[in-house]
Parts: C-alpha cells; sequence; structure tokens
C-alpha cells in the first residue's frame, strides 16, 4: 500500500491531487512510515463515512510525524472528527511506525514508536524490495 493509493480512495477526506505546496503538504506524501498506512487509511475511511453523511468541508493538509506519534492536520470538519482524529494520534503511540506492529515510544535523539525488532535493526541499512538503485555492474554493462 503507498500514501497515494490511500489519497485517490478518500477524495472527501483529501482532495485529489496535484496539490500546491504552498497550501497543501500533501504533495510530499505521508511524512511517516508504513506501519501507520492502515492507521491512516482507518481514520480516512471513518472521516469518509462522516462526510458522506453530513455537509461538512473539510481538508487534509499534511500527514506526518512528530515527537513520535502521527500528525494529521487539516481543516474544517466538525467535533466527531476531531475525535476520530485524537483516537488515532494516540494509537499511533502504541503501534511501530515502521513496520505496524505493536511498538513503544522511544527515545534515541529524537522520539519514535518502533516494536523491539525495527528497534533493534534500526541502524542497519537495507533497500527495500521498491528501490532500484543501479549497481557498479549495471553501470558497466550499459557503458556509464
Amino acid at each position: 500500500m503507498k500514501a497515494i493509493d490511500i489519497i485517490v480512495k478518500y477524495p472527501k477526506v483529501f482532495g485529489v491531487p496535484p496539490y500546491d505546496p504552498r497550501t497543501n503538504l500533501l504533495c510530499f506524501g505521508f511524512e511517516c512510515d508504513k506501519g501507520w498506512y492502515p492507521l491512516i487509511e482507518q481514520l480516512a475511511s471513518d472521516i469518509n463515512g462522516i462526510l458522506e453523511k453530513e455537509q461538512i468541508e473539510m481538508q487534509v493538509t499534511q500527514v506526518k510525524e512528530k515527537f513520535g506519534s502521527l500528525r494529521f492536520y487539516y481543516y474544517g470538519g466538525n467535533q466527531e472528527i476531531q475525535n476520530l482524529v485524537s483516537k488515532a494520534e494516540e494509537a499511533s503511540y502504541t503501534i511501530c511506525e515502521k513496520c505496524g506492529a505493536p511498538g513503544t515510544l522511544r527515545k534515541n535523539g529524537w522520539y519514535e514508536v518502533k516494536c523491539d525488532t525495527c528497534y533493534n535493526n534500526r541502524n542497519r541499512f537495507s533497500i527495500g524490495e521498491e528501490d532500484d538503485l543501479p549497481t557498479t555492474q549495471d553501470s558497466e554493462e550499459e557503458g556509464l
């Protein structure tokens, strides 16, 4: 799952890209790791349900990690939406931002929520399956 998939699925919540970076920082996607994407998608789904039933305007302007928890910045909405956002932000303190497993808020130069496995592997470099970095061999084969 990618941030854009969630954004496109809920246009009433996130609006429709492209975004103007002067007014909406969703042009940078979600500024957190994928472990929180299911939490963000559930929040968007819940908010979308409210927006479909009521005549409420709302626009999310940024989704990110700050001080170890999810931040969901928006304008508009109502008290019910505000309560949902608060609950999701609070829940993020118990979910590993990296993998989505149960996690703990930790301080290691900055605040972060990680499970034991992700916390213990935090200094190991690995290339994810989405990364497609060229190798020296690739460059030599292409004559670069």
